[in-house]
């Protein structure tokens, strides 16, 4: 597996990772069959166990209601994508308006401080394709959330898709690559430590690898099926720098920097 780093890393522990599957390990892959040369191993495996370590610590973020630009169904139908049920045909599409930008607002149930979110976006429709090509995402700390609000872009710290391949790219924006029938698209962000209210995700059109258009998936129809979206909230205030997670040890440490 391809471990790319980004160019536009300030220090060691910020470096964003993209990758097109959760590392080996997590799928129950054996480590001897790996083929990672030593130097991708030695880099990813501790990385990743480290950051399993500190999954427990992140807080799942509820949500109240969204809010878009278009939507192609019933509002029922759109809530299945914030139900807590990641497989379903139903949840934020868009169709037919799928040439043209679309955003969705993700209200917070309970507003919650935040240094570090974790996404998991769900493509689980049974439509091939029916995923974003592009897209980014934004956080604000507005007292009601709204598409026209203030909204901070961020930027994408590490990334993998269990079906496609996904890219960094400029502005914040983040690219699939590839065919996949289902896939779930993981990426975890940082910001300055803050009450976040609502998180939104904005999806541009692209073109087209078959008909060389402008739109905003390659389904069959050109449209998404974003069947959940599931949030984890970590709190950055005291952190292992490496992870963004609450440093923990087994003793006393204060008196060993003396």
């Amino acid at each position: 597996m391809e471990i790319i780093r980004s160019s536009k890393r300030n220090a060691a522990a910020n470096h964003p990772l993209e990758h097109s599957q959760p590392p080996s390990w997590a799928r129950g892959v054996p480590f001897a069959t790996q083929k990672a040369d030593s130097v991708k191993t030695l880099f990813f495996i501790p990385l990743f166990l480290a950051a399993a370590a500190g999954d427990a610590l992140g807080i799942p973020v509820d949500f109240s209601t969204v809010k878009t630009t278009f939507h192609s169904g019933k509002e029922s139908a759109l809530l299945k994508c914030v139900d807590g049920v990641d497989a379903g045909r139903e949840g934020w599409s868009v169709y037919p308006q799928v040439a043209l930008p679309q955003s969705a607002a993700f209200v917070i149930k309970d507003p919650t401080v935040a240094g570090r979110i974790r996404l998991t976006l769900c493509f689980l429709s049974g439509e091939r394709d029916a995923h974003f090509t592009e897209f980014s995402i934004s956080a604000t700390s507005d007292a009601v959330p709204a598409l026209d609000g203030s909204w901070e872009r961020l930027q994408p710290w590490q990334i993998y898709s269990t079906g496609t391949k996904l890219q960094f790219q400029p502005q914040q924006k983040i690219r699939s690559v590839g065919s996949a029938l289902n896939t779930e698209f993981l990426v975890e962000c940082r910001l300055s430590p803050k009450t976040i209210t609502g998180i939104r995700i904005d999806v541009y059109p692209s073109f087209s690898r078959t008909s060389g258009e402008l739109y905003l998936s390659e389904s069959a129809n050109h449209d998404f099926v974003l069947s959940e979206l599931r949030v984890e909230a970590f709190d950055t205030e005291t952190t292992n720098i490496a992870l963004g997670a609450p440093v923990r040890a087994s003793h006393a440490i204060w008196g060993q920097f003396k």
